[in-house]
């Protein structure tokens, strides 16, 4: 079985949050074709826009074979059920974390579940603020480029909140 989360993170300063960057930043997809995935167990595929280039060629990076603690960096967490798995979730990690998991749901053969979050982060010198929207599947045979675009979620939890 093969455990594949797709995270989209975009980031932006004040100087995105009104047209025309915002535009272009709100027009990133949800999901995006798995591009690069090298057989794994497990693996978690990062892609990142940032303002600083005008929301184009994103980072792409990919971590393979993950333990439980590298998983809960990213407020996630999984725990098998036979042939499924359920999905557990500790948090945006954008804010404080939940002081236990809750289980989201059951992840079956071919499905994915989508989380999305954001909230304001600080860097050196300004305030910042970052969405990402986790894509979460769990299939049996490595998984087709279309993964993520060629169906909707299973379920999406939406814990967006307004961002001053």
């Amino acid at each position: 079985m093969h455990l594949v989360v797709q995270i989209i993170t975009v980031e932006w300063t004040k100087k995105s949050r009104g047209a025309p960057q915002s535009a272009t930043r709100n027009s990133i997809p949800e999901s995006l074709p798995i591009i690069g995935y090298s057989p794994a167990d497990n693996a978690i595929q990062t892609i990142t826009f940032t303002e600083f280039n005008s929301f184009k060629s994103p980072r792409n990076i990919w971590r393979n074979d993950l333990n439980d603690s590298q998983f809960r960096e990213h407020g996630l967490s999984f725990e098998k059920d036979g042939a499924d798995l359920n999905l557990g979730y500790w948090g945006s990690p954008f804010r404080v974390s939940r002081q236990s998991v809750k289980i989201l749901g059951t992840l079956k053969h071919n499905s994915y579940f989508r989380i999305c979050t954001n909230g304001r982060i600080a860097w050196e010198d300004t305030w910042a603020y970052r969405k990402a929207v986790y894509n979460i599947a769990y299939t049996k045979h490595i998984p087709a480029s279309d993964l993520f675009t060629k169906r909707e979620p299973k379920e999406e939890i939406n814990e967006l909140v307004k961002l001053y």
